[in-house]
C-alpha cells in the first residue's frame, strides 16, 4: 500500500467516532445540525453539573433535537453511556421510573 502525500493537506487524523464506542440508545440523526451554537454550550454547561438533565418548552422547539444533538457531543465523556428517555407521551409521573429503567435496559 503507498501513501499518496499532498503539500498542504492534513496527514493525521482523530479516530473516527461512533455511537457504538459507548453504551447509548440514541437514536442516528439523519439530518446535520446547524446553528444554535449559543443552546448547545448553555445544556453542555448544565451536563458538568448534573447527570440527568430535562429540556423543557413548548412542543415543536427542537427540545430533543438539541437534546440528542449534545448527547452525542458528550458521549466519550460517560464510560456508563448516555441514554435518551423520552417522556413526551406520558401523563402520570409515576411512570418515568419504568421509562427510566426500560432505556437502560434494567
Amino acid at each position: 500500500m503507498s501513501n499518496l502525500l499532498i503539500d498542504g493537506l492534513e496527514t493525521e487524523f482523530p479516530a473516527i467516532r461512533s455511537l457504538e464506542a459507548r453504551p447509548t440508545n440514541l437514536p442516528p440523526q439523519r439530518t446535520s445540525f446547524l446553528g444554535r451554537e449559543r443552546e448547545v454550550d448553555e445544556v453542555s454547561a448544565l451536563l458538568t453539573e448534573t447527570r440527568i438533565l430535562t429540556l423543557t418548552g413548548p412542543g415543536g422547539t427542537g427540545k430533543t433535537r438539541l437534546a440528542l444533538k449534545v448527547a452525542a457531543d458528550h458521549l466519550d465523556e460517560f464510560s456508563d453511556g448516555v441514554f435518551f428517555v423520552d417522556l413526551s407521551s406520558i401523563t402520570e409521573s409515576a411512570l418515568v421510573p419504568s421509562l427510566i429503567a426500560q432505556a437502560l435496559v434494567v
